[in-house]
């Protein structure tokens, strides 16, 4: 093992490379929908998309009767007009759960609405590799009060969860490990695979590309 990270360029590059030659898996997964905000939709709206259209949108997805719904945007302040309508529809379903940006060592925080509870709330705060590389995921953060804030998949994937009656608990031999039905998730730790020396805060995984084109 590379204590130094003095061969992780090369290990990683070879990752990449294995990564690569994977099947590619493009699509979304069936049992997912998203929706994207692109350039004709933001000449069209403008940006930020205002609190109404927003409202909008999420009341028109609840109809479909979703398990959960992430939204990754940023609303730390309102986008009159709307405001109160969003509000209502936030607080109307817990299966809603809007993104907000942990402080770190580049930028402040970037709150979810303060009128949320902390279960509709994940951060979208993401590990970049030293190559500007997105490689792993955090699941979770503890902040400087050592309080644990949860990733916005991983409210997703709770939400999801609980409609059928399943949950992530501990490893039974591991209390510090996740456990995901049958399957457990070993955080990553420093030094692992070719990683030399990464910043391991938190509780991180490696993740698995869906499209080794992009």
């Amino acid at each position: 093992m590379d204590r130094l990270g003095l061969n992780e360029p090369l290990e990683l590059w070879a990752f990449d490379r294995v990564a690569s030659l994977q099947p590619d898996i493009s699509e979304p997964h069936s049992q997912a929908t998203l929706i994207w905000i692109g350039e004709p939709e933001i000449r069209r709206y403008g940006h930020p998309l205002s609190d109404e259209l927003l409202a909008r949108v999420l009341g028109n997805t609840l109809a479909k009767n979703p398990a959960a719904i992430g939204v990754d945007l940023y609303r730390d302040q309102p986008q009159p007009p709307g405001t109160s309508e969003l509000r209502s529809v936030l607080l109307g379903s817990d299966r809603i759960v809007m993104a907000q940006k942990l402080a770190d060592e580049q930028a402040a925080e970037i709150s979810a609405p303060e009128y949320l509870p902390e279960s509709q709330i994940g951060f979208s705060d993401v590990p970049v590799d030293a190559d500007g590389k997105l490689r792993r995921l955090f699941l979770m953060l503890w902040d400087e009060t050592d309080q644990v804030h949860l990733s916005l998949p991983l409210r997703l994937a709770l939400r999801y969860l609980s409609e059928r009656n399943l949950a992530i608990a501990s490893h039974p031999s591991n209390s510090d490990w996740l456990q995901p039905g049958l399957t457990p998730l070993p955080p990553l730790q420093r030094s692992f695979g070719g990683y030399g020396d990464f910043d391991d805060r938190g509780y991180q995984y490696l993740f698995d590309p869906r499209s080794a084109a992009k």
